[in-house]
């Protein structure tokens, strides 16, 4: 069972995750070695080739030369071996993955039609957890918090990306119904403690 956390930064994915792991036994999914992310590709690349194709050119398509290695690093390096990885546990959690990378890839919001094509080729949860955190609390959550693109760029172009990232996630959230997976939304605005009870309480009732 792999279950993916999917929300905008601020959101508490991280930390929820991290509870759930400690409390309620599931894993957070992480590669611990550049020999791991290497072979858990090789391994992802034989058994999921057109997938794996597909998320790669994705990340071609949208890459400049500033992001170029980051995004190839951590959106389909680590997202192939991250998926590997869960599919060989009972409980797994992906604070990162397909669906997280439909906000983190793009610079330009897509269309609805365009996402659509997205989701429906990369690689998938067996459920999707959603985090809706309205904006006005997503900057103030964020206020102070270091991301590459605050540091190299300042605050304006940080501010902007966010906004592309919001627009790339309600895109997302709208489409949820039309694409076939099953998946559960969450008030991300409700403190962090009672955010993971939530979580907790759909978790130990599902599975």
């Amino acid at each position: 069972m792999t279950i993916e956390f999917f929300g905008m930064p601020g959101a508490g994915k991280t930390t929820v995750a991290l509870q759930a792991e400690h409390y309620l036994g599931y894993e957070v999914i992480h590669i611990l070695s550049r020999f791991e992310l290497v072979w858990r590709n090789v391994i992802m690349g034989l058994l999921h080739p057109i997938r794996s194709a597909i998320l790669l050119i994705a990340i071609l398509k949208n890459t400049g030369q500033e992001s170029g290695y980051y995004k190839f690093t951590n959106l389909f390096l680590q997202t192939n071996a991250k998926y590997q990885k869960a599919n060989t546990r009972d409980r797994a959690i992906l604070d990162q993955g397909s669906f997280q990378n439909a906000i983190s890839l793009f610079e330009i919001p897509l269309s609805a039609e365009r996402m659509r094509r997205y989701c429906a080729g990369v690689y998938k949860p067996d459920m999707l957890y959603v985090f809706v955190l309205p904006p006005h609390l997503r900057d103030e959550r964020l206020s102070g918090r270091e991301y590459i693109v605050r540091t190299r760029r300042g605050e304006e172009s940080f501010q902007k990306r966010l906004e592309v990232m919001q627009a790339n996630f309600d895109t997302v959230y709208s489409l949820l119904p039309t694409l076939g997976i099953p998946y559960r939304v969450f008030d991300a605005q409700d403190s962090k403690s009672v955010l993971y009870e939530n979580v907790a309480a759909d978790l130990t009732e599902a599975f």
